[in-house]
């Protein structure tokens, strides 16, 4: 193998190991939303929905407690997002009645799971924020400590 090809193999497999290592999981969505239920609790809803909505902010960016490809996002009982820290045109809509390509009603679920236990998971397809290209996704949600709403974080899965 001439050494070229070689080195160009060589920098493939790091490279695909590094993106490997940055794709986030589901240990670091619910510390993540952990995180901002804590600064929602210390520094009131109107400041946390802020900070929910900071495009550059430590919840939606790189930071200590985000790989990068990590955002929040919230809903309220009856499906609005007051917040979505990827896609601003998203925020104040309501998405209840979204489907993915599958059919499911996976903004519907994450309210009912939220509203009834607390928090939980919703499996789906939904698109990239930056590609648009289709993927399946894992949402994580949580109540909102004294509110009707779901603070949410999803990844992305393999295949």
């Amino acid at each position: 193998m001439s050494r070229s090809i070689f080195s160009q193999l060589l920098l493939a497999l790091l490279f695909s190991g590094t993106q490997a290592q940055a794709a986030s999981n589901e240990a670091d969505a619910r510390k993540m939303l952990e995180k901002a239920v804590e600064y929602y609790q210390q520094h009131g809803y109107e400041k946390g929905l802020e900070e929910c909505n900071r495009l550059d902010g430590p919840f939606n960016a790189k930071s200590e407690i985000n790989q990068g490809d990590l955002y929040l996002f919230t809903l309220t009982y009856d499906g609005v997002s007051p917040c979505h820290g990827k896609n601003p045109k998203l925020r104040g809509k309501s998405m209840i009645n979204l489907k993915d390509q599958n059919g499911v009603e996976f903004i519907k679920l994450m309210v009912e799971q939220c509203k009834a236990k607390g928090d939980g998971h919703v499996d789906y397809v939904w698109p990239h924020p930056e590609t648009k290209a289709l993927m399946k996704k894992r949402s994580f949600t949580i109540r909102i400590p004294g509110k009707e709403e779901c603070l949410g974080a999803g990844i992305s899965l393999p295949g």
